[in-house]
């Protein structure tokens, strides 16, 4: 048995412990010395936090939504932190995104554009929703580099970047209506492969299809959310089934991010 906790988490507690009462890995909330603990990451303190949740001997953290901060803190953090340490932005940790980059990973590679378009909370900084669109992007198809495009203004944002020599092409607009939708495309020569992701935390399960000359391709419906898949991977840190650098990937997307803000302020 696992003991968890949450410290200045925006999900509600009650959500959390449903979670943890539904996951097959044996998860029991505790009040004091948890073995894992789920940071709340929406203030920029929260690699302090972290710190000292490893020295306190926590064996385990998740950083839920972690506000953008600067690259080489992170990687860092990576150094000197020798614990799982589990990443969940809005999209990326969905069942859905696995299984598109596993079923289509040749074709993936033989696209020429990867196209996200997103809608977020008028309240959510622009930044934030472009760390959510960099973290799917590397999640479905591989990580972002090269930005050579930034716009942003008050109601979107738009990012111009690469993949392994793909077009990479990020969109967010600001919204009251569909707020936590994201689309992902990946455009080859004659077909079309793409995600639909619902708002994380919603029961609507994702679209994963395909089309190409032989028509429209619509895999089966995943009914399982990002959240719930974050903590079967900490189950499966903890226990060796898998291993991963989780910090030195958002490291790599915290300094596109900064890349696209510098742009950004010389328009």
């Amino acid at each position: 048995m696992t003991t968890v906790a949450a410290e200045n988490v925006y999900t509600a507690a009650d959500h959390l412990a449903a979670i943890w009462a539904t996951l097959p890995a044996t998860l029991r909330p505790t009040s004091a010395g948890p073995e894992v603990l789920a940071l709340g990451g929406r203030s920029t303190d929260w690699p302090q936090r972290l710190t000292a949740a490893a020295e306190g001997g926590a064996r385990g953290v998740v950083v839920l939504d972690p506000a953008p901060v600067a690259g080489t803190a992170v990687r860092e953090l990576a150094v000197s932190v020798s614990i799982p340490v589990v990443i969940q932005t809005s999209w990326s940790t969905n069942p859905a995104v696995a299984l598109f980059r596993e079923r289509w990973t040749e074709e993936l590679s033989r696209a020429t554009t990867i196209r996200v378009l997103s809608q977020y909370d008028r309240q959510r900084p622009i930044e934030s929703a472009l760390l959510d669109q960099l973290a799917l992007v590397r999640a479905a198809v591989g990580p972002v580099s090269g930005v050579s495009f930034a716009r942003f203004d008050e109601h979107s944002h738009v990012v111009v970047a690469e993949s392994a020599g793909r077009l990479v092409h990020l969109h967010g607009v600001r919204t009251s209506v569909g707020a936590g939708r994201a689309r992902l495309s990946a455009l080859g020569a004659d077909r079309e492969h793409w995600l639909e992701l619902p708002p994380s935390g919603t029961a609507t399960p994702a679209q994963v299809a395909e089309a190409n000359p032989g028509g429209i391709h619509i895999l089966p419906a995943v009914h399982e959310d990002g959240a719930r898949t974050t903590w079967r991977t900490v189950h499966d840190l903890l226990t060796g089934k898998q291993t991963g650098d989780e910090l030195t990937s958002l490291a790599d997307d915290l300094d596109q991010l900064s890349a696209a803000v510098t742009l950004s302020r010389r328009r």
